[in-house]
């Protein structure tokens, strides 16, 4: 517990990127955290897939990935398996009452400074939208 405790201080510290922004966010309602991450990781891994491809080559083949295989559809899958929400829309998030403000708010957290690309505002919509629904 000790090492997981350090790793993940480890993680804080280092950033947490476009998916904890998200999940940070959008957690007002009471959704589980890590269900937000879930929700978020599909739609954050393919714009890391687009804008970090050789980063996102070596998770794909520690995942043990086919080759051609994108982490973003494995993730994706692994979701449905889980019988975990595709969307916000999908756990009963409701209607976001201010959208331009919550994608500013992504867009604007602390978490995206060191993740390894610094993601567009216009690339921050398109993962709220699709994390949405």
């Amino acid at each position: 517990m000790l090492m997981a405790a350090v790793a993940g201080g480890a993680g804080i510290h280092k950033g947490l990127g476009p998916v904890h922004s998200f999940a940070g966010v959008f957690g007002d309602r009471g959704l589980h955290h890590g269900t937000l991450v879930a929700i978020a990781l599909p739609p954050a891994m393919l714009l890391a897939e687009e804008r970090a491809p050789d980063k996102m080559k070596v998770v794909a083949a520690t995942l043990g990935l086919a080759p051609g295989q994108r982490v973003s559809d494995a993730l994706a899958e692994l979701n449905i398996r889980l019988d975990l929400p595709k969307s916000l829309s999908g756990c009963g998030y409701g209607p976001v009452d201010d959208f331009q403000q919550a994608v500013d708010a992504t867009w604007q957290n602390r978490f995206n400074l060191t993740s390894p690309f610094e993601p567009t505002r216009d690339e921050i919509e398109a993962l709220v939208s699709a994390a949405y629904g």
